[in-house]
């Protein structure tokens, strides 16, 4: 009588788990349809057109051009350049494990027009541009002498939650990016944290086995 009485209590609360997130799930998608409803009206005067701005802005391909050319270009920012550089592979990585893994399906209401996506980008969950702008403000106001400091706080933020406004995701998709992205952060700079000479050294190697660029002293 115990086991099957154990299954039972076990079963009973599974239902319950599942009815707690449920209710979590029901709620996430009522505030957040409610929020990208509030400002449909505003689609009349453009407001569609700054959203996808934001988009692009928080989009992984151009960060990861950006990261390449400073590697290449300017290697003076070796820390800078290889940190960023990790950050983004890192966001790439696990951004997209835990899609596969979760495979929750964006809004319905959201518009057929992201460009540069690939077959995972069809999941919600979590929102790889909040993981990323809040893997890469923090980064770069850590490892560099940026006077964009409160403007790169606003994007952030602005560029996360215009993920619910525009229809992309919900609200607990853009929470957990945040989260996501503070966590890649640590990871990156506080437990990674490689040398000036080790980033230094990366640098060359990259410069001398990858892109055919003269010689630059760092």
């Amino acid at each position: 009588h115990r086991p099957a009485a154990a299954q039972e209590e076990n079963a009973a609360n599974n239902v319950k788990h599942k009815s707690k997130l449920h209710r979590v799930v029901h709620w996430d998608q009522s505030v957040s349809g409610w929020l990208y409803n509030k400002v449909m009206h505003m689609e009349k005067v453009g407001a569609r057109k700054l959203y996808k701005t934001l988009e692009y802005s928080g989009h992984g391909v151009p960060w990861l051009l950006f990261a390449f050319y400073m590697l290449v270009w300017h290697p003076t920012h070796a820390v800078f350049s290889v940190h960023l550089l990790i950050a983004l592979i890192l966001d790439l990585i696990l951004v997209g494990l835990i899609k596969v893994l979760v495979r929750r399906p964006r809004p319905h209401y959201n518009q057929d027009d992201m460009r540069f996506s690939v077959q995972i980008d069809s999941f919600s969950f979590p929102s790889g541009h909040s993981s990323r702008c809040f893997t890469v403000m923090p980064l770069i106001l850590a490892l560099t002498d940026s006077p964009f400091e409160v403007f790169l706080f606003c994007w952030a933020f602005v560029v996360a939650f215009s993920r619910i406004l525009m229809g992309r995701h919900y609200l607990l998709d853009v929470l957990s990016g945040i989260a996501l992205g503070a966590a890649q952060y640590c990871i990156v700079c506080l437990l990674i944290a490689f040398s000036h000479a080790e980033c230094e050294a990366i640098v060359r190697y990259i410069n001398s086995h990858f892109f055919s660029t003269p010689s630059v002293s760092v």
